[in-house]
């Protein structure tokens, strides 16, 4: 079975990977979870999945100093991703807990993919349906395995920190723009 992350404009790991976090060389280092003990767990299916999607929003499945912290939610290995999807907001709805799987439904509201220095504006709602599974006594996402979901406000702090690092990269500063009136938009859309 090819990885959903596979099937779609796959254009090169690395290149995305590095300019996402930095242009450090995020996937150089090998990168531990962070342990944490039962009580420092979340507790329930549904708190699992909010802390996951919460911190994915806010850009640590794209962070080398932030990713270790969400590893520990799910099963699978991640080496990184050429697309993040940007979104505006998210909604979890429990569908079905069971004493050892549960299954949880997120609608992401996107705005489009971003791919190494471009973006796909596509707006639309979509509902990914998530499938936790009881490892001993910890619950842990067990599917899908789908791009990061980063919080456009995220994005647009990410790049004003690149072009503060490197205010003459043109890229950058490119994007930069473009994500800010993306952001003015849709702050106009939201009053």
């Amino acid at each position: 079975m090819v990885p959903y992350f596979a099937n779609r404009y796959f254009i090169t790991i690395m290149a995305f990977s590095l300019l996402l976090i930095s242009c450090a060389p995020a996937f150089a280092v090998k990168r531990e979870r962070v342990v944490r003990s039962d009580a420092e767990y979340p507790a329930t299916p549904e708190e699992v999945l909010e802390e996951y999607v919460r911190k994915d929003s806010l850009g640590a499945r794209i962070s080398s100093n932030r990713f270790p912290e969400i590893m520990d939610l799910y099963t699978w290995q991640e080496a990184g991703f050429d697309v993040a999807i940007i979104i505006t907001g998210y909604s979890i709805k429990p569908l079905g807990i069971g004493p050892d799987e549960a299954h949880i439904s997120v609608t992401y509201r996107e705005l489009g993919e971003f791919l190494p220095f471009e973006f796909r504006p596509d707006k639309k709602e979509v509902t990914e349906t998530f499938i936790l599974k009881k490892d001993g006594n910890r619950w842990r996402i067990t599917e899908p395995e789908i791009f990061p979901h980063v919080s456009l406000d995220t994005m647009v702090s990410m790049f004003e920190h690149y072009t503060e690092i490197d205010p003459r990269d043109d890229d950058f500063a490119r994007m930069l723009k473009q994500l800010k009136i993306l952001k003015e938009k849709e702050d106009k859309h939201a009053n």
